[in-house]
């Protein structure tokens, strides 16, 4: 093997302390995860796979009957480097027994290089401006700018060893030019390729130079036995490249660098990850990895505090993404980014020694228990096999009800629970395994089928990281059935851990939608119902230009001039260009998130405040079409959940000037033509039913969206086949006064129950400064002041009984009095230190009951 020349964009001397222990990369093989330490009786976790060899486990079996039939065939080319990941998997666990799976590693290793990035030899190169370089072969390059394409030069011709894109201009099949002045560089040196280099692209960064590392640290052994020179040296010139511009470039596949505040997404930690393990199996066969991982590492450690504090960037505050276990990329990218986040901290303790756990805090166990309250309890919407994810964000898979519980999101608990063991936590180990058992096992991963990015990884994964062996503990009674992921404000509840519960999902944060933020979408203040293994509504959530709508979340839509682009609600203009490449610019809207919020085991309620007003508000842009004023000051909404089946949401608006707005709720049945002060929509599946009461407005108009007209709001891109075939079959139903105005409320109660139920009737109270309903044995009421607290003035409303008064949005822990003289006439104010006083809630709901002759 040879020796790599140099970095040319890369600082040379960049260590002292920011090397961290990159400068000892241990020297043996295999180096990447096989050698970490592992727990119980199993010194390493190659010591772990050996012993589950030599047990014909369930997942060994299915990873050797998977990979055999590839010693004498091939995959699509597309599982090239997953098929020989698994080769090499396999060599490590007996190196002599199964020695031709080692070398037909090598095979797929090659043939995945020319697939990913195909590669050619330079012969020849002039000395001139530009300078055109001959080529062995055809190089297929096309004129234009291309990634890093030009490895392998030493001395002069060491600057084109460049870690960034830069044209390319074709003179025929075997040569072309680079616009670099090569006329004193003298005799062409080193051992120089080309290539359409793919591994520096965003997707073959994260997902296939990782497997490229794995079969050359695995299989190294087998690499000068089965690789000619010219083929190990294109290999590593494409690879050193590829991973020299992810160091150059961490937090964007394509050149640019924005403030890193906007945290480790799948454009950042994917990248890392996969380079950092390359630099790993490449350390001692070509020079310059210690140092590109510890740039990787300065790169890592600049984002991944995020996940402990909510670090605030440069002006721009960026909640705590991960904090609580949640992630802000939502249900489809979360498990991915997670995954890259374990496998980041499993490598560099492996390979370098040092543990960088500590800077993710309490996250490990935070996530495990997130993945149980995340999880709906029944499993019939998605065929009876599986259940699902609380659906928010974007999601890839047109049908969101089948596929976002797979086997990535498995692979990150087994990764959680590995570390949680190998750190000597057994209890939060013993709670992840049961999930791992009892939540989304292993058969039903595999019934579920291959849906996952590469299918022919789901058998390694599950042999390399999943050990069936450990202890498994149920912690859903300690857990409770409430949870909030204060990181991107989403509540979760459920009536019990039974699979025909009610499971309700509140999500209080998130940035702008639209192109700010790519990921980070409208879907703020949404509330997504389940009930007994069946969506009640949720969010009409699919990744695409105009999915980014706020009309498509259950949520509220103040009607400005944006109306109907992708500016509109909850994703107001915030630069004159708008682009993924702003993530962390100073003047960009930030985050809303649940302010105060209360679990209330009792009396069986869960509570959260979400104040959204900057988010909705956004700041006045000139360049967009028509140009924008910001003029939205208020918007907040209070949720709550009366177990089992009842809900009440409150939203309060307000604007600078008058403005119309609308309550959006997805259907998903036909609604017909609602119409009166309540309506009742079918379920997903057809077993249950949510009635919705209007409480404000008082006389409210109704507008239902059907599907075909939501498919062609989605847009051709995000929605090609239309309704049913493109998109989820979904209504909308449109709830307004129908009024211009400055401020106005909407107060809605909804009740759920098995089709045909009969909900309790919804009685409007007379109130001043209030909005109060009455049903049941309660009375649940919110205030109409338009800053999150309310103000010094009393909340006056008429009711009839003895009931349960809840009154939200109060200050938290706040004495406050409560005049109940007058039968039938509730008035609040503020505490006067008397009898009448009544201390709110840590959530600030004020509790009191009537009793009256």
């Amino acid at each position: 093997m040879k020796r790599f020349f140099a970095i040319a964009i890369l600082v040379a001397a960049y260590c002292g302390t920011a090397c961290g222990q990159c400068q000892t990369i241990r020297s043996d093989r295999p180096r990447i995860y096989l050698p970490n330490t592992a727990y119980g009786s199993y010194a390493t976790v190659l010591a772990r796979l050996k012993a589950a060899r030599a047990a014909h486990s369930t997942e060994w079996q299915a990873m050797l009957t998977q990979a055999t039939p590839y010693l004498t065939t091939e995959p699509s080319a597309y599982f090239y480097d997953s098929i020989g990941m698994e080769m090499a998997l396999i060599y490590q666990v007996n190196t002599t027994t199964y020695a031709s799976y080692g070398a037909r590693s090598m095979y797929f290793l090659y043939k995945a290089l020319q697939s990913l990035a195909p590669t050619v030899d330079i012969i020849a190169a002039t000395n001139a401006n530009p300078t055109v370089f001959t080529t062995a072969t055809p190089h297929g390059m096309s004129t234009g700018i291309h990634t890093a394409p030009i490895w392998g030069g030493t001395g002069n011709w060491a600057r084109f060893n460049r870690a960034s894109s830069y044209p390319l201009t074709v003179v025929d099949s075997t040569h072309f030019s680079v616009a670099i002045d090569s006329t004193s560089f003298g005799t062409l040196t080193g051992n120089m390729t080309v290539s359409n280099n793919g591994f520096a692209g965003l997707n073959q960064a994260r997902w296939d130079t990782p497997q490229m590392a794995a079969i050359w640290d695995w299989a190294h052994a087998e690499i000068s036995r089965n690789l000619t020179f010219d083929q190990i040296n294109q290999i590593e010139n494409t690879l050193t490249a590829a991973i020299s511009f992810v160091a150059a470039n961490p937090h964007e596949w394509h050149g640019e660098t924005p403030n890193p505040a906007g945290g480790i997404s799948n454009l950042t930690i994917g990248p890392l990850n996969g380079a950092l393990q390359m630099a790993m199996a490449f350390s001692g066969d070509v020079t310059g990895m210690s140092t590109i991982c510890s740039i990787l590492r300065t790169n890592f450690l600049t984002v991944v505090p995020i996940y402990e504090t909510g670090a605030t960037g440069s002006g721009y505050k960026i909640f705590p993404l991960a904090h609580g276990g949640a992630y802000v990329e939502s249900t489809e990218y979360a498990p991915e980014v997670e995954f890259y986040l374990m496998d980041y901290l499993e490598v560099m303790l492996g390979a370098t020694g040092e543990d960088l756990y500590s800077t993710i805090s309490t996250f490990p166990t935070a996530a495990v228990q997130f993945l149980f309250h995340d999880v709906s309890p029944g499993k019939a919407s998605s065929g009876g096999h599986w259940g699902e994810l609380l659906p928010y964000g974007d999601i890839l898979y047109s049908n969101q009800h089948t596929k976002t519980l797979n086997g990535i999101t498995r692979q990150v608990m087994e990764q959680l629970v590995f570390y949680l063991c190998s750190s000597h936590d057994n209890t939060d180990c013993a709670y992840g395994e049961w999930w791992l058992k009892n939540v989304f096992t292993e058969t039903q991963m595999n019934t579920q089928g291959n849906i996952t990015i590469s299918p022919f990884l789901n058998a390694p994964s599950e042999f390399l990281f999943y050990d069936p062996t450990l202890t498994a503990t149920d912690p859903r009674t300690i857990y409770g059935t409430d949870y909030l992921a204060d990181g991107d404000s989403i509540l979760l509840s459920r009536s019990a851990w039974s699979s025909s519960a009610t499971w309700v999902g509140f999500k209080g944060g998130a940035l702008r939608g639209s192109k700010d933020e790519d990921h980070f979408h409208s879907d703020i203040l949404s509330v997504e119902l389940y009930r007994n293994g069946d969506w009640l509504t949720n969010n009409l959530t699919y990744w695409g230009g105009g999915v980014t709508l706020t009309r498509f979340n259950n949520a509220p839509l103040p009607e400005t001039n944006q109306f109907g682009s992708n500016n509109e609600g909850s994703n107001p203009p915030s630069r004159p260009n708008n682009s993924v490449l702003d993530w962390g610019q100073t003047d960009m809207t930030v985050d809303g998130s649940i302010m105060q919020h209360e679990f209330n085991t009792s009396l069986g309620y869960a509570y959260a405040e979400a104040n959204a007003t900057t988010a909705y508000r956004g700041q006045s842009n000139p360049y967009t079409k028509p140009p924008y004023t910001a003029t939205i000051n208020t918007v907040i909404r209070d949720f709550l959940y009366l177990k089992p089946d009842t809900y009440v949401i409150e939203d309060r608006l307000a604007y600078d000037s008058p403005l119309k707005a609308e309550w959006n709720i997805q259907a998903l049945a036909d609604p017909g033509t609602p119409s009166g002060s309540n309506f009742t929509l079918g379920s997903l599946l057809g077993k249950n039913a949510l009635n919705v009461a209007v409480v404000s407005p008082a006389s409210p108009s109704y507008t239902v969206a059907a599907p075909a007209t939501q498919a062609t709001e989605l847009t051709s891109s995000a929605c090609s086949g239309g309704a049913r075939v493109g998109c989820p079959s979904q209504w909308r139903v449109q709830v307004t006064s129908g009024n211009t105005v400055s401020s106005e409320q909407y107060f809605i109660v909804m009740q759920s129950g098995s089709t045909g139920f009969t909900p309790l009737v919804v009685s409007t109270l007379a109130a001043t400064n209030a909005i109060a309903a009455q049903f049941g044995a309660y009375v649940v009421g919110g205030m109409t002041d338009t800053v999150q607290t309310g103000v010094t003035r009393s909340y006056t409303y008429m009711h009839t009984g003895n009931v349960q008064h809840l009154f939200m949005g109060l200050k938290p822990s706040i004495a406050y009095s409560v005049d109940r003289s007058t039968p039938g006439t509730i008035t609040i104010s503020d505490g006067t230190g008397g009898a009448n006083d009544v201390t709110s809630t840590s959530g600030g709901v004020l509790l009191f009951n009537t009793k009256f002759p």
